[in-house]
């Protein structure tokens, strides 16, 4: 993608039918702020298709819920997430699978009732692939 895309998103509501409610590509990277997403196949998304691995996101203060996967970190793509709330997606809270890097912060999220898995509300329900917690700092 040329140019990179640079932006930030604050008090935006992506309200979907099926599609991707805030997406960093390649050479992207977005900071979404107090957002919402709802009733996409992904809430928040980053991924590179292009393989230079530097698709990034910031999603804070933000909300994605009733998605397939509330926040989403395909190849190349990476995520960091804080003080956000990931509820009721029919997948995964924060999905990291196919190569893609998920890091939140463990005492400020909340990642609640995502179905995926066998248990609802357990793993692999609400945090799918390379999802790494890390304190706050």
């Amino acid at each position: 993608m040329s140019p990179p895309v640079r932006v930030e998103v604050q008090h935006s509501y992506a309200l979907l039918n099926g599609s991707v409610g805030f997406h960093a590509q390649q050479h992207s990277k977005i900071v979404a702020f107090q957002s919402h997403a709802e009733q996409g196949t992904d809430g928040f998304r980053a991924d590179d298709l292009g393989a230079t691995n530097d698709a990034q996101m910031i999603v804070s203060n933000s909300e994605s819920s009733h998605n397939t996967n509330g926040v989403t970190a395909a190849v190349g793509g990476t995520i960091q997430v804080g003080g956000s709330v990931a509820a009721y997606n029919t997948t995964c809270g924060f999905n990291g699978t196919g190569g893609g890097n998920i890091f939140f912060y463990q005492q400020t999220n909340r990642v609640v009732n995502s179905t995926g898995g066998a248990t609802p509300g357990v793993s692999p329900g609400l945090l799918c692939g390379a999802t790494t917690g890390i304190p706050q700092t």
